[in-house]
């Protein structure tokens, strides 16, 4: 079985995202001009995108990317690290972050949770059918009243995301197949030793 390919550009955003696959809106000033920043770096991490608008009700800060070359019906699981930043009001709502397949604001919602624990990073995955073989994923910090299946109002709560991945899931028939076919290599192997 051949190594998947990841379909995400600069997913550890160890290059500037601007230009690099990746646009990013709706940040605070002065957080390097895109959210993106080094100065909170680790060695796991590195660079990494704060999603972080002090606040603004009025729009959630991303990270998008558009990916193509995607199979119409076939299955992808994203992958990222994520932190949690800052917490400056309306955490407890259990919807301060998310993942939209489109706009955090219109799009399809593929994941919106809260995490805890500041400065700790936890590994996270969610996956979707392609209806399309062009999809933009976002990922928006500080979802409020206006954002599809957001908190119903204002969070200041700001979120790090890196390593992002897509990837192909394997359908079980594909599994199934690979097995076999390693027994059937595995019984070859032996029977060529006994000969």
């Amino acid at each position: 079985m051949s190594a998947q390919a990841d379909l995400i550009t600069n997913g550890n955003f160890n290059v500037t995202p601007t230009g690099s696959g990746w646009v990013l809106s709706n940040a605070c000033a002065g957080l390097d001009g895109y959210m993106w920043t080094s100065a909170h770096s680790d060695a796991a991490h590195g660079a990494y995108v704060r999603l972080n608008e002090c606040g603004n009700s009025g729009s959630d800060p991303t990270a998008s990317q558009t990916v193509s070359g995607l199979t119409v019906g076939a299955r992808y699981e994203v992958k990222w690290d994520m932190m949690l930043y800052e917490i400056a009001s309306g955490f407890g709502t259990g919807k301060s972050f998310g993942l939209f397949l489109g706009n955090d604001a219109t799009g399809q919602q593929l994941l919106v949770t809260e995490l805890s624990g500041l400065y700790a990073w936890q590994t996270f995955t969610a996956s979707f059918i392609a209806t399309s073989t062009t999809q933009k994923l976002t990922f928006a910090g500080e979802l409020d009243a206006r954002t599809l299946g957001g908190p119903g109002r204002t969070t200041d709560v700001s979120y790090g995301i890196d390593n992002v991945s897509l990837n192909t899931v394997p359908e079980p028939a594909s599994l199934a197949l690979a097995a076999v076919a390693a027994v059937g290599a595995g019984l070859a192997r032996r029977r060529n030793r006994k000969s």
